[in-house]
């Protein structure tokens, strides 16, 4: 048994330690995320703070963090293409989650992806219910 512990001990030390920021979040970091017109810089720096004023030195956390941000804005970005989507609900649910200042671009400013995206889902679920 006390090997057992050890393994899974190892294996969990490993499976972890190699976290890093994933593709798309790597071709934002270094502006070649081609769908943004900038490159997605803007949008990885705003995400970036967003999640280390969140994490702040758990370095671990922020680059979980990141990575999901950004897989809930390119979830956000390929919803809001498609025809049979409520943009209503999405852009409530978008002003909902964010800080975004009248000069700033939603993906510039300080905006939670992950509760926009879990806010329009749930707003769906419930507009089907009735």
């Amino acid at each position: 048994m006390k090997h057992i512990i050890i393994i899974f001990t190892l294996l969990f030390t490993f499976s972890s330690a190699g976290q890093g920021l994933n593709d798309t979040v790597n071709s934002m970091k270094n502006g070649k995320y081609v769908d943004l017109k900038d490159g997605g810089i803007g949008l990885y720096q705003a995400v970036k703070t967003f999640s280390v004023n969140k994490w702040k030195d758990d370095h671990q956390m922020v680059l979980h963090e990141i990575n999901q941000q950004i897989d809930s804005v390119i979830q956000f970005i390929e919803l809001s293409a498609r025809k049979e989507t409520d943009l209503t609900i999405l852009v409530k649910s978008l002003e909902k989650w964010s800080d975004k200042k009248p000069q700033d671009s939603f993906f510039t400013s300080s905006t939670n992806w992950r509760m926009v995206m879990h806010e329009y889902k749930t707003q769906i679920e419930a507009k089907k219910a009735y």
